[in-house]
């Protein structure tokens, strides 16, 4: 059975608020429209690059640079991809650790 884009991103908004201390506000999502909810991965580890951006490493080893991350999710914590097509035949992400959003660039090797 395949699951629903809703499905998707409640359970995933389950995980992650669930060691919460502030939960997601209904306009958190206003930056979401149009994108996909990808995958609800295990995060691996979490690195810190030059000029201060962060590496999520997931546990199947795609990696994500993310600008502004503040907060580290722990080893084994689960954050939520969402993707959006857009021109160029490239994909816009948007990744979801803990109780907020944002903009990712899919690091490859």
């Amino acid at each position: 059975m395949k699951l629903s884009f809703l499905s998707h991103l409640a359970v995933g908004l389950l995980l992650l608020s669930a060691s919460n201390s502030r939960a997601f506000e209904a306009s958190d999502f206003s930056e979401l429209i149009g994108f996909t909810v990808i995958a609800v991965p295990a995060v691996d580890s979490v690195t810190e690059g030059e000029g201060g951006d962060k590496f999520v490493k997931l546990l199947d080893g795609t990696t994500f640079r993310v600008s502004m991350l503040l907060l580290d999710p722990l080893p084994a914590s689960h954050v939520v991809i969402f993707g959006r097509p857009i021109p160029q035949e490239a994909i816009l992400y948007k990744i979801a650790v803990r109780d907020r959003i944002y903009t990712a660039t899919r690091v490859t090797k």
